[in-house]
């Protein structure tokens, strides 16, 4: 007789606590205290930070913001130097590359490899000047928007490309490489 009530309370308990109705066969175990858990999240939108010039580091900016501005002047530098692999190592060489150069669209490091290699064939000389530079960073990336000049001499003659350009750049392997990159033309003379 124990037995059978027995089997009927448990028979009983198990109908109750894995009812669909009590929450699709939820033990009715639940606590009945509920706490926020202990954990913190950065948030990578809480550093946001802009400067303003191109060059020169200045010693009161962040590192981030600092190790920006080196990918910027070795660009600047490994382009007048007609440097093809200087220029190329502020940049990622996967695929994920994307550049846009007033009408020229690169996918990928040897597309952009050779599209730089041909600007670089067609000037004797070339400078980028970067002005009004903004750097805003987003923990392991960055946004960086400027005005820029980009002059050289070519076999026809003296030309000025100015306008205004974007970079998105990605900290990898502890290293800001430029994932993508537009520049947009003003004027030509």
């Amino acid at each position: 007789m124990i037995t059978k009530h027995l089997g009927m309370v448990v028979s009983l308990l198990a109908s109750i606590c894995c009812s669909p109705l009590l929450g699709q066969h939820v033990p009715l175990i639940i606590w009945d205290h509920v706490e926020k858990p202990n954990i913190t999240v950065p948030n990578p939108m809480d550093r946001v930070s802009q400067q303003s010039k191109a060059s020169n580091v200045d010693p009161t900016i962040g590192q981030p913001e600092s190790e920006v501005r080196f990918v910027i002047d070795n660009v600047s530098a490994g382009l007048t130097e007609k440097n093809l692999p200087k220029t190329l190592q502020s940049y990622w060489q996967g695929p994920e590359l994307l550049v846009f150069w007033d009408t020229d669209e690169y996918r990928g490091g040897e597309a952009f490899s050779k599209g730089l290699q041909a600007l670089m064939d067609t000037f004797q000389d070339l400078k980028l000047t970067m002005e009004k530079v903004g750097i805003r960073v987003f923990g392991r990336f960055v946004w960086l928007t400027a005005t820029y000049r980009l002059e050289g001499t070519t076999g026809t003659g003296r030309v000025t490309h100015s306008g205004r350009t974007t970079w998105i750049l990605e900290k990898r392997y502890n290293q800001w490489k430029i994932i993508h990159q537009h520049f947009s033309v003003w004027s030509q003379g």
